[in-house]
């Protein structure tokens, strides 16, 4: 069996008060494909600071507040992505933990590379402390 949307074309008919019903195959479908999530926090110790990131997701900053920070990317599609953070001066990168299977890590450069699927959620830590 096909599947139909349907879609309603209302004429005005003053003494019927009636609508014309139409069937049209394929109008109305939206099909959007399911997006994924990255979650990039920052743990900061020793104090808060503003720390910069760069690549897929473009250039963002998060400000850590009582030592924690965030920033959420919803909505993206499905494909592979790179962040990298840099530590601002007077700060030392301890570590990058990223929790998914398709994730991996380049300490050497502060880059986390993951490989997102549909509906996929990847929250990702950069840990900073202050010298």
């Amino acid at each position: 069996m096909q599947e139909i949307d349907v879609c309603v074309l209302r004429r005005a008919l003053p003494a019927l008060g009636l609508f014309l019903l139409v069937a049209m195959p394929g109008v109305g479908a939206m099909h959007a494909a399911a997006a994924a999530t990255i979650v990039i926090e920052v743990q900061a110790q020793g104090g808060d600071a503003s720390f910069d990131f760069g690549g897929d997701l473009g250039d963002f900053g998060i400000s850590s507040e009582a030592g924690q920070g965030r920033q959420v990317f919803e909505e993206l599609e499905p494909g592979k992505y790179v962040v990298t953070g840099q530590a601002p001066s007077g700060w030392t990168m301890l570590a990058i933990m990223c929790h998914h299977p398709a994730a991996s890590i380049d300490f050497a450069t502060s880059t986390a590379r993951f490989e997102l699927s549909a509906d996929d959620s990847v929250p990702c830590t950069f840990i900073f402390r202050a010298r």
